[in-house]
C-alpha cells in the first residue's frame, strides 16, 4: 500500500499553526484597523462588578435525574413481576 503523500504536508501545517498561533497575532502592525482601535482608547478602566442573579434551573436539569431513575425502577420491577408470573409459573419444581 502507497503512503498518502499529499497529506503531510497539511498535517505539518496544521500542527504549526496550532504549536505557534501567537506569532501571526503578534506581526501585526500598529497602523492597522485592530491596533487604531486599541491605541485611541487609553487606559483600561474596570467596570464595576455586577452581581447576577441566581437563576432558576431549566426544567431539565431539575427532572430529568428522577425520571430516569423512576423509569428505570419501574422497567427492572414490572420485568421482576414478568419473570415471577409468567415465566416462573409456566414451570414446577419437582423433587
Amino acid at each position: 500500500m502507497r503512503p498518502r503523500v499529499g497529506l503531510f504536508p497539511l498535517f505539518l501545517i496544521v500542527v504549526l499553526l496550532l504549536a505557534f498561533p501567537a506569532v501571526a497575532v503578534a506581526n501585526v502592525p500598529a497602523g492597522s484597523a485592530s491596533g487604531d482601535v486599541l491605541a485611541a482608547d487609553g487606559p483600561a478602566v474596570e467596570a464595576p462588578v455586577e452581581f447576577a442573579d441566581e437563576e432558576e434551573q431549566p426544567w431539565t436539569a431539575r427532572f430529568l435525574a428522577p425520571a430516569v431513575l423512576l423509569l428505570s425502577v419501574i422497567a427492572i420491577g414490572s420485568s421482576v413481576l414478568y419473570y415471577a408470573v409468567r415465566i416462573r409459573g409456566k414451570y414446577t419444581v419437582v423433587r
